[in-house]
């Protein structure tokens, strides 16, 4: 147990310990900001059960304070998770029965990873935690790297490695004698069919539903950051703050050096010019990518491969001297609908309409050895989850993304990017009570004229007014095609030539696909070489225990 505590000691060192009881043991670092009002974990109550967590529970609801959770199990039993307000992870053992109790919020905000083993059950907030326990092998799952290589990131219960699974969002698992004997589930999405709110009402009941998350984002009077990138959800978010009066968080915004990086800074220098706030900035440069990417990927043990992850890593490093607490507007883009494949989604397939990943990063280049079928069964599975009687369009295709992709990617890449810098994230908009507003919205308050999130733009076109604000907000891509490119005849067959991507792939369609991106401007071409060098770094480094100091190259190079 040891081995696996300081494994996390990366992910907060103000407080830490190890306690033990019967077959039972536990260890935890963490960082104290105010997760409940208890000063100290574990949590007890008289009957014997103990309680972990990496948590930021709302400790006042309906006027009553919430000192110890374990009150709810004992009054809800299994399905207590359900009655907790606000963001964890938590592990509950109950020695009657011997019992032990896994639990994720709604949104799967904080991570947890569990192994049955033949004679017991480990879990811990990484899979890197797990490993180093030494009870578990490193063997990976093929399907499951397929399922990588073709998504980006792993859906579902299942990781890449076969011994290791997750909490699922909003799950709890109730394992006995070290065997998982049931699962409960709550619904994710919410409740209810559309508000027929008038536009003047929407906008009244958003700042109310903002406000109540605000009471537990910045109820305490500390340092606090935000990621800023200009965009829509995060305006709203800095100009709410500043309505209600309170300390602006400090400013992180990153772009790409150069002429493709002007946007976003024209919108990051507005907004703060008129809400006053200063702006630290982070420059991403290609020699970013080929320094940082090592560095990024030794922190990602559960592999996520988007793009956006230099933009994260590098927030974080930069805001880690600063602040404990960093805001993030992720999860505007699931609930008010900004993201343009809803859009596509709902449009006829004779317009350029299409499915929600309908195709893989991989499908149809002749690169991996085998083409497997099943990568996007997950995907299905979470499509399959919802009820087209009860919600719109609309709304379905917004439940792919809330119901999975939301935690098995972004919030994953952030848990991981933040952690390691010792940061705890949070994020108002995916507050119970925001999500429930802002998903019964009618589609019309969601999309308007082409763009998604037109309630949030209409907030701020009101008090601004200016044409900036109706301009798209997505913070631009960072072009690592273009700057694979010069590099893209070494990289081909350094790539080709790693066993992780020999086991999966065809090296000399590799190479080839390498070759191509010079030049190129196939954007298919440019992303699946970007997967298969996040997946060669990743082998090596997580597999085969590479050391993630230097260049890309360097890693790749070393044998």
């Amino acid at each position: 147990m040891a081995a696996m505590a300081r494994s996390l000691r990366h992910r907060g060192a103000d407080e830490d310990g190890d306690y033990s009881t019967g077959g039972f043991a536990v260890s935890h670092s963490r960082l104290v900001t105010r997760y409940f009002e208890a000063d100290e974990q574990p949590l007890f109550d008289s009957q014997g059960a103990v309680l972990v967590a990496d948590a930021e529970f709302s400790v006042i609801e309906s006027g009553a304070a919430l000192s110890n959770p374990i009150a709810r199990y004992r009054e809800f039993g299994p399905a207590f998770a359900e009655q907790i307000p606000g963001s964890f992870a938590l592990a509950l053992y109950d020695p009657t029965g011997r019992t032990i109790l896994l639990a994720r919020d709604r949104f799967g905000t904080r991570p947890l990873y569990y192994a049955e083993l033949k004679d017991g059950f480990i879990f811990a907030s990484e899979i890197s935690a797990l490993l180093a326990s030494g009870l578990i092998t490193q063997e990976l799952d093929p399907e499951q790297v397929d399922q990588f290589l073709q998504l980006q990131f792993n859906c579902g219960r299942r990781t890449v490695y076969q011994k290791i699974q997750r909490v699922l969002p909003g799950e709890t698992i109730i394992a006995q004698n070290g065997k998982v004997v049931d699962r409960i589930r709550r619904e994710i999405l919410p409740r209810g069919g559309v508000n027929r709110y008038t536009q003047e009402r929407a906008l009244s009941e958003l700042t109310n539903a903002l406000n109540h998350s605000f009471d537990l984002c910045l109820e305490r009077e500390e340092p606090m950051g935000i990621f800023f990138s200009g965009d829509i959800e995060t305006a709203v978010l800095l100009d709410a703050i500043h309505e209600l009066g309170r300390q602006a968080p400090r400013i992180y915004s990153p772009s790409i050096e150069g002429p493709r990086g002007e946007f976003d800074r024209e919108r990051t220098d507005y907004y703060a010019s008129q809400l006053g706030v200063e702006v630290n900035r982070i420059d991403i440069t290609p020699q970013s990518f080929w320094n940082d990417t090592p560095s990024i990927i030794k922190a990602m043990d559960d592999p996520v491969a988007d793009y956006s992850i230099l933009y994260a890593y590098n927030v974080a490093r930069e805001a880690a001297s600063d602040v404990k607490i960093m805001l993030s507007a992720t999860g505007a883009n699931e609930i008010f609908a900004g993201r343009s494949r809803y859009r596509r989604a709902l449009r006829p397939f004779w317009l350029g309409g299409r499915g929600m990943y309908s195709r893989g990063f991989m499908e149809e280049l002749e690169l991996l050895r085998e083409e497997r079928s099943g990568w996007r069964d997950a995907i299905g599975a979470a499509q399959n989850r919802i009820n087209p009687v009860v919600y719109t369009r609309l709304q379905q295709v917004q439940g792919i993304d809330m119901g999975d992709w939301l935690a098995n990617n972004l919030l994953t890449m952030y848990d991981r990017c933040y952690g390691r810098h010792s940061i705890e994230m949070r994020y108002p908009y995916l507050d119970d009570q925001v999500v429930d507003f802002a998903f019964r919205l009618q589609d019309k308050q969601k999309i308007a004229n082409g763009l998604g999130k037109a309630l949030l733009r209409t907030r701020l076109q009101q008090k601004y007014a200016q044409p900036i604000v109706m301009r798209r907000s997505r913070l631009s891509s960072i072009p690592v095609r273009e700057w694979m490119a010069p590099r893209a005849g070494i990289l081909g067959p350094l790539v080709a030539n790693q066993e992780g991507i020999k086991a999966m792939c065809r090296p000399d369609q590799v190479e080839a696909l390498f070759s191509s991106v010079d030049g190129s401007k196939n954007k298919r071409q440019g992303l699946a070489a970007w997967q298969l060098l996040y997946y060669a770094l990743w082998h090596r480094i997580h597999i085969e225990g590479a050391a993630h100091e230097g260049t890309i190259l360097d890693i790749l190079e070393t044998r």
